[in-house]
């Protein structure tokens, strides 16, 4: 398998996933979850397609190891520094 920032064939491209996305919310408001292989390998606008989802009333998780998440990363996607970011691998705490 080749996982590239450059997609796999068959991936939707931004137009096509936002076009599904209002199929989607046409018929109901599940919870949206991206994920793959990698989401985050996917180009950047893995996070337009979470933003326009949550814009169309979709709740949106992405399932994700997490490795790909950095500090550097978080700035460069635009992600917060701190926040819901966590890897499901990270204990959680009381009160976390």
């Amino acid at each position: 398998m080749d996982a590239s920032r450059d997609g796999s064939p068959g991936d939707l491209d931004t137009a096509a996933g936002m076009a599904l996305i209002d199929q989607i919310a046409a018929v109901g408001r599940p919870i949206l979850i991206l994920s793959g292989g990698e989401p985050l390998l996917r180009p950047p606008d893995i996070f337009d397609l979470a933003g326009y989802a949550a814009g169309r009333g979709l709740r949106v998780a992405m399932g994700t190891s997490g490795v790909l998440v950095t500090d550097a990363s978080r700035a460069g996607y635009g992600m917060p520094a701190s926040g819901r970011w966590r890897s499901a691998s990270t204990p959680r705490t009381r009160g976390s």
